[in-house]
């Protein structure tokens, strides 16, 4: 492996720069950090799948480029071979710590490229040939903004299933007021990732977005469908929630969440709202095959207009003094039953 000794190096600084949403949107890449997120990014690079026609985030990678600190080098000798990588490096450990996110370096890092075709920026992640727009996907713009930069699309929201957890700047962009209001007639569905399902809405946290897609992955879930307002999956923080999940379970962004609501009910899918108003989800009948989950935003909950694109309504019953729940907790909770229980 070649050397790099200087955080001024030009590699260290685009890895460094993966670090924010801009720096992943505009390279279609993401940074892994610790053994067993490389490890993962090394076996989800070596599937023998086909990069999915249907929908491109989320569904092949490769790894594009390795650190390694250079006392650890034997350690991680046997996984730098797996991996394959177009680049690899020994570093010393203050340049490692340059790129890391965590305070504790684990020694290894790896930038994963996002595979599909003709794609120079995540804006355009789509079939090929195909615009964006026909996605639903927010062309032109970055696909996930600052919190703080970002502002509610206008739409009055119920109060909130579950508790607020605070959210980091890695969370969501800003609702796409100009989004056309009805789909092209080209527009490839989110049914695409399967028959089980879960729409977040505007989930800010990027904790509580990987931990939902590794309870996904846990629960056989087959694909997340992210919504304007959502943390970026890719962050350093929602992927180290994942615990790898990230590689597993494919996600789709869609400019409007009531409109993917929509077009899963017309295809048959039982669509379930947590509604503070809604019947026991204990007590509920049988749900067919095909399900969508939708979590909604910690403090806001699900807005009017989705809620009215959902077949079902339910809640939790609280039984104790909590008003409510962690929404990556009442997530977990009700995949899990939908998963085990018809």
């Amino acid at each position: 492996m070649d050397r790099i000794e200087s955080t001024q190096n030009p590699r260290v600084k685009a890895a460094k720069a993966l670090q924010t949403v801009k720096g992943r949107n505009e390279s279609g890449m993401f940074l892994c950090e610790g053994e067993h997120m490389v490890q993962e990014a090394v076996r989800a690079a070596d599937a023998t799948g086909a990069v999915s026609a249907a929908f491109a985030l989320s569904s092949a990678y490769a790894v594009d480029t390795l650190f390694v600190d250079e006392a650890c080098e034997e350690k991680y000798a046997e996984l730098v071979a797996e991996a394959h990588a177009d680049h690899a490096f020994l570093v010393p450990a203050h340049v490692l710590a340059a790129i890391s996110t965590v305070k504790s370096p684990q020694g290894i890092a790896a930038v994963v490229r996002l595979q599909a075709p003709q794609i120079t920026a995540r804006e355009d992640l789509g079939v090929p040939g195909v615009s964006p727009a026909a996605f639903g996907i927010a062309a032109g713009r970055d696909d996930w903004e600052a919190a703080g930069e970002a502002e509610d699309g206008g739409a009055e929201r119920p109060e909130a299933a579950y508790a607020p957890d605070g959210a980091d700047d890695e969370a969501g962009y800003e609702t796409d007021d100009d989004a056309d209001d009805e789909a092209g007639d080209d527009e490839i569905p989110p049914s695409v990732l399967g028959d089980r399902l879960v729409l977040l809405e505007a989930v800010q946290d990027p904790g509580n977005v990987g931990a939902i897609l590794r309870t996904m992955d846990a629960a056989g879930f087959s694909g997340a469908i992210l919504g304007p307002g959502c943390a970026d999956p890719f962050s350093p923080k929602a992927l180290r929630a994942t615990m790898g999940s990230i590689f597993r379970v494919p996600t789709l962004q869609v400019a409007n969440a009531a409109q993917a609501a929509e077009a899963l009910s017309r295809e048959g899918y039982a669509v379930l709202a947590a509604a503070l108003d809604g019947e026991d989800f204990f007590q509920r009948k049988p749900l067919p095959e095909k399900v969508c989950l939708i979590i909604g935003n910690e403090g806001a909950g699900i807005t009017r207009e989705t809620l009215a694109a959902a077949t079902h309504r339910y809640r939790l019953p609280m039984r104790g003094g909590a008003e409510s729940l962690n929404a990556a907790a009442a997530a977990a909770i009700m995949i899990y039953d939908i998963a085990y229980r018809r």
